[in-house]
Formats: C-alpha cells, structure tokens, sequence
C-alpha cells in the first residue's frame, strides 16, 4: 500500500514538472519569437540605412557630374563661339582677296 501511495506522489510530481517544462518551453518558443522578430527588424533597418546611405552616395555622383556637364557646355559654349567668330575672320579675309 505504501508504494502505491509512493508511486501517486511520484506521479503527481512527474505531472507536475511535466506541466512545468511544457510552461517553460512555451514561454521559451515566445521569446524566441520575439527574437526572431526584432532580429528581422534589425536587419530590415541595417537594409534600410544600407540603401539611403547608396542613395545619398548616388545623389552627391548625379550632384558632380550635373556640375561637370555644365562647366563643359560652358567650354563647349565658348569654343563654338569662338569657332564662329574664326569663320567670320577666314570669310571676311576670303572676301577681301577677291
């Protein structure tokens, strides 16, 4: 009778650390879970800053050679005009010789 009575109580605590672990897994599946989810979102935000610092990279590139296509229609500019004024010159000259 006493081993019964022994086997209940064993049993009663085996249930017990049995609803125990089942708890304590739960809860740890959820803290894995929320894990999970910040490292996503961690990884989202590294993403994030990744591509605007190569967007602010790209822009400060567009920003250089906008300024270089300018100072080069500017010497393009310059250099047509003074090709027109050397074909005035060679045509007024051409004229006098004739």
């Amino acid at each position: 009778m006493e081993s019964s009575v022994q086997l209940q109580k064993e049993i009663y605590k085996l249930v017990s650390d049995m609803d125990l672990l089942q708890s304590s897994a739960q809860q740890k599946e959820e803290e894995l879970l929320q894990t999970n989810r910040a490292c996503r979102m961690m990884m989202a935000e590294e993403k994030y800053e990744l591509l605007m610092s190569q967007v602010d990279t790209m822009q400060d590139s567009v920003q250089h050679l906008e300024k270089e296509l300018r100072e080069k229609s500017r010497k393009c500019e310059e250099k047509t005009k003074e090709t027109g004024q050397e074909q005035e010159g060679h045509s007024f000259l051409q004229s006098t010789k004739r």
